[in-house]
């Protein structure tokens, strides 16, 4: 299946990384201007993350994800249109708590 710009699907768990929860627990991934390809890559790379938590109250927005193993990651999209990551290994509550001060990279050099 190959999604179209601003595309919205419905995900039976959260496998991407700006999907969300919505208020009946279904999540809704914005695909933004990502191509089919990528949400397929984007996919296979972080289906092992759970989310955690969301800050929408400001520009940027965040998405924090966790895995079993207290490993993590979040997502910082600044104005929708641009996405950068950062991970770690634990310590989850204080990268969360300091998010914004935080160094963001491509997802490329983060995963």
């Amino acid at each position: 299946m190959v999604l179209s710009d601003n595309q919205k699907i419905l995900m039976t768990n959260p496998v991407i990384s700006n999907s969300y929860t919505s208020s009946n627990n279904d999540y809704i991934v914005e695909t933004e201007s990502l191509s089919g390809a990528a949400i397929r890559q984007v996919m296979s790379s972080v289906d092992k993350w759970q989310i955690s938590d969301v800050d929408e109250s400001v520009d940027p927005k965040y998405y924090g994800f966790l895995d079993a193993s207290g490993a993590w990651y979040i997502l910082q999209n600044t104005s929708g249109t641009s996405f950068r990551y950062v991970m770690g290994i634990a310590d989850y509550t204080t990268s969360w708590t300091n998010r914004a001060s935080l160094t963001y990279d491509y997802y490329n050099l983060i995963f």
